[in-house]
């Protein structure tokens, strides 16, 4: 899709990009700090699905304790992961999604539901197949879009969104599959993410951009200087979606009992 070769291929400032390796190495430790039956002294089998511009990826190879893979729909995207085994590479989306003869300790999607085709349906058989692919013990993990919240925003964020997440929506699909130890947080924006290491920060920033609203400064950016609040990569869109957004991060944890042993080859 050339939309997300332009997304790839617009490289963040330096300072967004350590922010945003730095807010990923909080996500991994999360991960980890969910998993309640592993060894942690053995590497974690880590499949991201949709890698985007690689800063979960790279936090986890900061970790030093990770395996990581990679599943997108884009052959870009998975060529910006260069570092990594093309063995590690995977390609595919719903509904043909490949049959992968690992289990992973953790399957991680950030912002991937919400453009899956085909509504519940999808949900439902990318939950199946995350669930055949996850080792005992381990979880499945989403980031997506409030929807519930966002209201008509959720539509404008993105035109490619096709599903509306929700808590109940994604946790439900979940409950489908037979998954039932579920967990939801509510996590507003990516600078005050819940899983900062710095609360403090973190409060500091929900405080400052409390009165923040993007379409005000898009208007007055249009009024003052003519640019349209549509162009791609709006400095005030951007602005609200890392410090404002309301989003969801779910967990999952796939029922021991249903699973083969972990790590079969």
């Amino acid at each position: 899709m050339a939309l997300y070769d332009i997304f790839i291929s617009q490289e963040h400032p330096p300072a967004i990009r350590r922010l945003m390796v730095w807010l990923n190495r909080s996500i991994v430790s999360f991960l980890r700090s969910q998993l309640r039956d592993t060894d942690r002294r053995r590497p974690l089998k880590i499949l991201e699905v949709g890698p985007g511009k690689g800063y979960f990826h790279r936090a986890c190879a900061e970790d030093g304790n990770i395996e990581y893979f990679a599943l997108d729909r884009n052959p870009n995207i998975l060529n910006l992961l260069g570092d990594i085994p093309e063995t590690n590479k995977f390609y595919g989306e719903v509904p043909e999604l490949p049959t992968i003869p690992i289990k992973f300790d953790v399957i991680y999607a950030a912002f991937v539901l919400e453009h899956l085709l085909g509504g519940g349906e999808s949900q439902f058989a990318f939950m199946s197949w995350a669930k055949k692919h996850v080792a005992e013990g381990g979880i499945i993990a989403f980031q997506v879009p409030d929807a519930e919240k966002l209201g008509m925003e959720f539509w404008n964020i993105d035109y490619t969104h096709t599903f509306p997440t929700t808590k109940r929506s994604v946790a439900h699909a979940l409950y489908d599959n037979q998954i039932y130890d579920v967990d939801v947080y509510e996590v507003n924006g990516l600078l005050t993410h819940p899983f900062f290491t710095n609360r403090w920060i973190t409060l500091l920033l929900r405080t400052f951009f409390c009165p923040y609203q993007y379409k005000v400064m898009q208007w007055l950016a249009y009024y003052l200087f003519g640019k349209p609040s549509w162009r791609q990569g709006d400095i005030f869109f951007s602005a609200y979606g890392l410090c404002k957004e309301p989003n969801l991060f779910v967990v999952g944890r796939v029922p021991s009992q249903n699973l083969p042993a972990a790590h079969e080859n």
